[in-house]
């Protein structure tokens, strides 16, 4: 059984009344209406709009303003005649005056348009007592927000006809609203995001839809996850990083300074690198590809080693003159062009460095090398051993909580250069990176790491 249910305003007949109610009722029907679209019902609900042209609209508005200056014209007479000199004129007069003139100001200034507006909606019920009971529940929520509503009693068929989607308009009783107050009807109000090959996001807070997408889509595909403490950021990565590795073939790195992801790394049969003074697991920051150097150095590997070992002297030495700066890089260049010259190719590690540096003449090497002794022979030379961690493998976590303060900047750059090496690497293979930093505040209390960082 149906019933069909018309919306209307009081008075469809003056476009005065639309403009008096809009700054009133403009929000309220817009949480009406989603209450009636939201009810759990069976219900189909059309929007009819016919445009009105501009100058038909401007000739009804001057229409209705002169007719409201000749009210108040025949009021004043009224008063006079009566000895009544006032020149006040009634409040309702005066409303109707002021909407008029604000809507002449909207459709000459802010380019709105006039349109006819029919809103109708059929309701489904098992039974009269069901349909009845929805129906007292739609005409309470339409009288709540200022809305009359008008059964369409004997002419079912015809309203529903106007109702489907098959541009019939058999229901020819309509409204006049302006744009801003036709945009308010608009069902369009929840944006949808479901990209193929995406990741689940989550639930759509207002249509209760699943959130799936791609960040690769994106012009820019970076992001911050922020949230108070316990909110779950954490538990959000690791769920994409689950995604990413389960639906992909990218390669997922992850910075963790506070030990949390040692066990995802376990569960996906990843690399956990712990960096600290204690550990076995080494970084080489001298690692290179040594098989396929050039004498022109044409893809620039050595000269980014150069910028490395210079950030590591400046991080370990201070500020660091423009004489130390090009001992360093001819050691660091030289050191290469010797072994790329070698019959017996071998990966050089910061004490090849450091002894190359020992034999120059100039003493500012030897100032160098003084500075960078307790990376190579001292107590913090965690990263003076060849590399023995897998960084080839497709899920690699840097565990950076143990690491001391003497270390720390040493090791974010080591580690940082690993990774940015590992990320050029998969670009030329046409392979995706994603690299997550949890607790990126900690990285950032460096100059160096925030550096690298941006």
């Amino acid at each position: 059984m149906t019933e069909k249910l018309f919306l209307e305003a009081e008075d469809i007949a003056e476009i005065l009344h639309i403009s008096r109610g809009k700054s009133l009722l403009l929000i309220s029907e817009k949480v009406r209406r989603q209450e009636l679209t939201s009810l759990p019902v069976h219900s189909i609900t059309t929007i009819d709009v016919v445009p009105v042209p501009k100058d038909i609209t401007m000739k009804i508005l001057q229409k209705k303003y002169l007719g409201i200056e000749s009210e108040i014209i025949r009021q004043q007479r009224t008063r006079n005649r009566n000895n009544d000199f006032s020149s006040d004129i009634s409040y309702n007069t005066k409303v109707q005056k002021m909407s008029v003139q604000k809507m002449m100001d909207d459709v000459r200034e802010n380019d709105e348009s006039l349109f006819f507006v029919g809103v109708t909606m059929v309701i489904m019920g098992k039974d009269k007592e069901e349909l009845d009971s929805v129906m007292e529940t739609v005409q309470t929520i339409a009288r709540s927000s200022g809305c009359a509503i008008d059964t369409c009693d004997y002419r079912q068929r015809e309203a529903l006809n106007t109702t489907l989607p098959i541009g019939v308009r058999q229901i020819e009783t309509m409204r006049t609203m302006l744009t801003q107050s036709l945009a308010v009807l608009m069902h369009f109000n929840v944006q949808e995001l479901c990209d193929k090959n995406g990741i689940y996001y989550g639930i759509n807070q207002v249509s209760k839809n699943i959130i799936v997408g791609n960040r690769k889509k994106l012009l820019n595909g970076n992001g911050f996850i922020f949230g108070v403490s316990g909110a779950g950021k954490s538990f959000q990565a690791k769920m994409e990083m689950g995604s990413v590795l389960l639906s992909t073939d990218d390669d997922v790195i992850v910075v963790d300074p506070m030990h949390e992801y040692e066990d995802l790394a376990k569960k996906y049969k990843g690399t956990y690198v712990n960096i600290s003074t204690n550990t076995k697991n080494y970084i080489n920051p001298m690692d290179m590809d040594v098989w396929n150097l050039d004498p022109l150095d044409s893809k620039g590997w050595v000269r980014d080693k150069c910028q490395l070992m210079l950030s590591i002297c400046e991080q370990s030495m201070g500020e660091i003159s423009a004489q130390q700066r090009s001992i360093i890089s001819r050691c660091v260049k030289d050191l290469y062009m010797e072994i790329d010259r070698s019959k017996e190719k071998y990966i050089p590690t910061m004490e090849e460095l450091y002894n190359r540096l020992l034999e120059q003449e100039e003493p500012e090497a030897r100032d160098v090398a003084l500075g960078l002794e307790i990376f190579v022979t001292g107590a913090l030379n965690t990263f003076n051993h060849q590399t023995n961690v897998d960084v080839d493998d497709r899920f690699i976590v840097y565990g950076i909580r143990n690491l001391g303060e003497a270390l720390a900047p040493l090791a974010m750059l080591v580690m940082l250069e690993a990774i940015q090496q590992k990320i050029i690497e998969n670009g030329e293979e046409g392979r995706s990176t994603w690299l997550y930093v949890d607790e990126v505040h900690v990285l950032l209390r460096s100059p160096f790491s925030t550096d690298y960082l941006q």
